[in-house]
């Protein structure tokens, strides 16, 4: 799912006149790695050592990052919009509220960076590693996170609305709140998580191991449960969910469910 078509290719016809970098603040940045609201549009930047470097509140959208290493970089409230990220080391950044809208991020490393309040809607992080990171509040709207990992990552109250995570991994996670409403997560690992209180109205959960999880309070009205593994799952409390939507879904003996539904012993 390209999503990145760029959305807007009509609109970079018309970007042709966008402003390039500051060629001070680049300067700058290369010399002293501190370029705090600095302009760093459409800068070329890629395979980069910015490690460590101080960029909070910097422009740095459409700017060209590819192979970039950025790690424990501050992006403190950082625009970082259309920028492309492909396989950059941004593990331990700290980019709560950046903006990262349309990016792409495709296996890019976030391990244990700080994306608390950040806005990555509509874009690319397929096969992106984001173990460990912090994520709450976070609003990833419709963006393909297709085989990325998130195992221990914090995102609590995470907006994934449509967004694809297909044989992603979220392993230990805690995903308490999150709004996984018409989500893909088709083979996607949930073993441990907890989404106590999630919203999964609509989502494809298809063959999606949830083994281990706190499932307790979550909607599941309209969620898809085709081959879905629940085994030693707690679904106490869980709202909207049928026995119809349980016939293909299958458990054991720790799995437990509302009143009154049942669900076939996994083979």
């Amino acid at each position: 799912m390209k999503i990145r078509a760029r959305l807007i290719l009509s609109l970079i016809a018309v970007a042709g006149a966008v402003s390039a970098a500051d060629p001070d603040d680049l300067t700058r940045l290369r010399a002293t790695l501190e370029c705090e609201e600095c302009d760093l549009r459409r800068a070329d930047l890629k395979h980069a050592n910015l490690a460590g470097a101080r960029l909070a509140d910097a422009s740095l959208s459409d700017a060209e990052l590819k192979e970039a290493v950025l790690k424990d970089a501050d992006l403190t409230g950082a625009d970082l919009r259309r920028a492309e990220l492909e396989k950059a080391d941004l593990s331990g950044v700290r980019a709560s509220r950046a903006i990262l809208l349309g990016v792409d991020a495709e296996k890019a490393s976030f391990v244990d960076a700080d994306l608390a309040g950040a806005k990555l809607t509509d874009s690319e992080l397929e096969h992106a590693d984001l173990s460990g990171a912090r994520l709450d509040g976070a609003d990833m709207r419709r963006t393909d996170l297709e085989r990325s990992r998130f195992d221990l990552a914090q995102a609590t109250g995470t907006d994934f609305r449509q967004a694809d995570l297909e044989r992603a991994s979220f392993r230990g996670a805690q995903l308490d709140g999150a709004d996984l409403r018409r989500a893909r997560l088709s083979r996607t690992s949930m073993t441990g998580a907890s989404l106590r209180g999630a919203r999964l109205k609509g989502a494809v959960l298809s063959r999606t191991d949830f083994t281990g999880a706190d499932l307790t309070g979550a909607d599941f009205d309209g969620a898809n449960f085709r081959r879905t593994i629940l085994s030693g799952a707690d679904l106490t409390g869980a709202r909207d969910l049928t026995e119809k939507q349980l016939e293909s879904a299958c458990g054991d003996t720790g799995t437990k469910l509302p009143d009154g539904l049942t669900v076939r012993a996994c083979r």
